[in-house]
């Protein structure tokens, strides 16, 4: 009936894991209608903040579907930006002891494991290294991405492995795309801040205008202060049609 994945992002600094990663989610939208929720702010397309263990909670959720929710179900794709060093972080904040932080940790990743198999949740994540990803993660990753941005900044080129360990006989594809309209949907100076705990978030659309690493973009290369509306708009307009 579908396909859920597991996908994991590899690559040092600047090499565009980032920028694959929202590639992808913007793929998860537009061509299979999934309703994407994501760990960072995106722009030009509607998503839904995941900042809270509540958020977690009700992307991931823990009972079994009815057969009413399994007609009606809406995919998910989760896109989590240096997914593990995220978690790390937010158990290192709490005030609870080393034991207890295991224990969150372990929830979160068995949740992770559970919603890739069983809750229709797509899960892609970016990571610098594979050692990095907990082993039970990597061992049932799905695919490898490997990302390398090309031309100055034009072409993403993006290879796929199946499974966690790349090699010449587990070649998935290969895909390139152009960088700018994706470079339009994420703040490459954001900081992806430790999940917290409280409020509940809701879907939003930030326009590609309001990205300000975007619009830096667009006046590093010239773009007029007059121009600039009309760019976001060209680009917005790309992203809703493909």
């Amino acid at each position: 009936m579908i396909s859920i994945v597991l996908v994991g992002i590899i690559g040092e600094l600047g090499v565009g894991k980032t920028l694959t990663l929202t590639y992808l989610g913007w793929n998860n939208w537009f061509h299979k209608g999934r309703k994407i929720c994501s760990n960072y702010t995106l722009y030009g397309i509607p998503f839904t903040p995941i900042k809270t263990v509540e958020d977690l909670q009700r992307m991931i959720p823990a009972e079994t579907p009815t057969l009413e929710q399994l007609m009606n179900v809406k995919e998910v794709c989760f896109v989590g930006d240096e997914l593990w060093r995220w978690i790390d972080a937010r158990c290192s904040v709490m005030d609870v002891s080393e034991k207890e932080r295991k224990k969150i940790k372990n929830k979160f990743i068995t949740d992770i494991l559970a919603a890739s198999r069983k809750a229709f949740v797509t899960v892609i994540y970016s990571s610098q290294t594979l050692d990095q990803i907990d082993r039970r993660i990597r061992s049932v990753t799905d695919f490898t991405v490997y990302p390398m941005i090309k031309g100055d900044n034009y072409v993403c080129h993006a290879r796929f492995f199946v499974g966690p360990r790349p090699n010449a006989y587990n070649i998935d594809k290969d895909i390139r795309f152009y960088c700018e309209p994706f470079f339009a949907m994420f703040n490459t100076y954001e900081r992806v801040q430790p999940l917290d705990e409280g409020y509940e978030s809701k879907e939003q659309f930030n326009p590609v205008e309001q990205n300000p690493a975007w619009i830096k973009y667009l006046k590093d290369r010239g773009i007029k202060d007059e121009d600039i509306k009309g760019e976001c708009e060209a680009v917005e307009e790309a992203l809703r049609k493909g």
